[in-house]
């Protein structure tokens, strides 16, 4: 799934072409693809309008239109934002926006993601947008935010990093890799952190979100950039997908365990 570093790149890389553009045109291939509002009022109300800024809010991709409203996309496990010349469909394409110049195309191969049209309050059906916490690059996300939303928790530190209420555009890429730079075992409980350890942490998240975008993000299987280019990040990796490799660090090998049905990697000697 894109995570923080993978959408705020495609949003980076989308926006000189997209800011300014005119949606003439929207082709559904598969209805499923817009969760809001109904497909006709969905055309009605984006045909016609211009795109005036590209933003990120956690994992979401926001085009803001000229009249105040927002094409929210949620690209889920497998979604991809293309840059497309020409009329030839790319395989899986299931939403296609006919812009000036160019055109965007949603490519969906799993049909997960969702491209949702909000005026004014967002609906209930964009589920846990309005619970979303701080975004982690910004000063809001700090020590004592961290230490109150941790304070007596018995989750594991690995899983409360993912709750969007808390690591906001985290996932399972990054939640690891933070814990190993922070040297925290990511089966500890949340409320078992020490205050050094929750200053560690934020550090590391921070530390690494920045690099990963600065690498445009990492492309392990269904993540390219707009142009079809892979992230650059996956080979700076430290401990995810390195099962059985030796850690860069001590040398013991890195580990893979299951947290909250969800597959961690660690260095078992680092994040005692």
């Amino acid at each position: 799934m894109p995570e923080l570093p993978e959408v705020e790149t495609i949003k980076r890389e989308l926006a000189p072409h997209l800011k300014g553009e005119i949606i003439r045109e929207v082709v559904i291939r598969r209805k499923e693809i817009v969760g809001f509002p109904k497909i006709q009022l969905f055309k009605q109300k984006v045909i016609g309008k211009r795109i005036k800024e590209v933003e990120r809010r956690g994992k979401y991709l926001i085009l803001r239109l000229s009249d105040g409203s927002r094409l929210i996309f949620h690209l889920k496990l497998s979604g991809r934002l293309f840059l497309i010349d020409g009329e030839e469909s790319p395989k899986h394409e299931r939403i296609r926006f006919l812009l000036n110049q160019r055109n965007l195309s949603f490519v969906e191969p799993r049909m997960f993601g969702r491209v949702f049209l909000v005026e004014g309050e967002v609906p209930r059906v964009l589920k846990g947008w309005r619970e979303l916490g701080p975004e982690p690059l910004s000063r809001a996300f700090n020590q004592s935010f961290l230490r109150e939303k941790l304070r007596g928790r018995k989750g594991k530190i690995k899983s409360l990093l993912l709750d969007q209420r808390i690591g906001c555009g985290i996932g399972n890429i990054y939640a690891d890799e933070s814990l190993f730079l922070a040297r925290i075992n990511p089966e500890r409980t949340g409320g078992s952190l020490t205050q050094e350890e929750i200053v560690r942490l934020v550090r590391a998240i921070k530390k690494v979100l920045r690099k990963a975008i600065r690498h445009k993000g990492t492309t392990l299987s269904d993540y390219f950039r707009p142009d079809g280019k892979e992230g650059g990040f996956q080979s700076l990796l430290r401990v995810k997908d390195r099962e059985g490799e030796p850690c860069l660090v001590c040398g013991e090998l890195i580990q893979r365990i299951r947290i909250g049905n969800r597959s961690t990697h660690l260095c078992p000697r680092c994040q005692r």
